[in-house]
């Protein structure tokens, strides 16, 4: 029998959702029927998850922190869930799997974050999550926000480790955009020359474009790049991870990765 997964969020209709759990789950030996499940009542969507055999759902914009309040059980310091695990009580258990899924994605991209100065652009939901991951690697991780007093926020939060800066100086390794600027192909080069100039790697957390005007000016510079999309790809395998209490090895998931990775391109995805 097919187990049953969903994704809650509105709009999805460009959402790769889909794809991804269904090739990972491939890789961990089962069928999923994955339902898109597009709402504008966060309630009524979660009631119908729980009552209708599903097993697990993940949640997208802008449901991550609404969706706490549905919860039974928070495995997770933030105030920000992205995937859900329905027990056989029917019971709502609630993670946040996109820091590390994240961190799994720059490593097996030969990316290491081992005593690196990071600096992090942004604060907002997707810069929570990869800052707290961050800080199991790393004592150096600085966030810039044009909103000070958000920033200030997102790092008392965290980890006393984090630190806010209101100018950003060339002495970062590893720089991270987290924010949603460049996603409709605007100029995102938000920081100064020399500041990548410094650096060894760039980051950007959006994937559509594949290459912002950020990773564009950041490779013309040799800085080595990674966009959104092992994160989107790394962050769905621990959803599923812990669904079934099994992780899978670096080769196997490497395969996966690319056998996603080519059937977007040959569905002349837009990503």
């Amino acid at each position: 029998m097919k187990k049953k997964l969903a994704l809650i969020g509105y709009p999805l209709a460009h959402s790769k959702s889909e794809l991804v759990h269904t090739e990972i789950a491939k890789m961990f030996g089962y069928e999923i029927k994955y339902q898109l499940l597009e709402t504008t009542d966060l309630k009524k969507s979660v009631s119908f998850l729980k009552n209708n055999k599903f097993c697990m759902f993940n949640i997208t914009k802008p449901y991550k922190r609404q969706i706490c309040a549905f919860l039974d059980n928070i495995q997770t310091c933030l105030n920000a869930v992205n995937t859900v695990i329905i027990d056989d009580n029917k019971k709502l258990i609630g993670y946040n799997t996109d820091g590390e899924g994240f961190c799994i994605g720059a490593r097996l991209n030969g990316i290491n974050f081992e005593g690196k100065k990071v600096l992090v652009l942004g604060a907002g939901g997707a810069s929570e999550s990869v800052l707290s991951a961050l800080t199991k690697y790393t004592d150096y991780i600085s966030i810039y926000n044009r909103t000070l007093s958000t920033a200030k926020m997102v790092a008392s939060l965290i980890s006393e480790k984090i630190k806010v800066v209101e100018k950003i100086e060339p002495i970062y390794d590893i720089i991270i955009n987290a924010t949603s600027i460049g996603m409709n192909g605007e100029d995102n080069f938000l920081i100064e020359e020399d500041v990548v100039e410094k650096s060894e790697c760039v980051i950007d957390l959006i994937y559509n474009p594949e290459k912002t005007v950020f990773l564009q000016r950041a490779e013309k510079q040799g800085k080595k790049i990674m966009n959104g999309l092992s994160m989107l790809f790394y962050q769905a395998y621990l959803a599923q991870s812990i669904l079934n209490n099994k992780e899978l090895d670096d080769e196997s998931l490497i395969k996966a990765y690319k056998n996603v990775m080519e059937k977007f391109k040959n569905a002349n995805s837009d990503y």
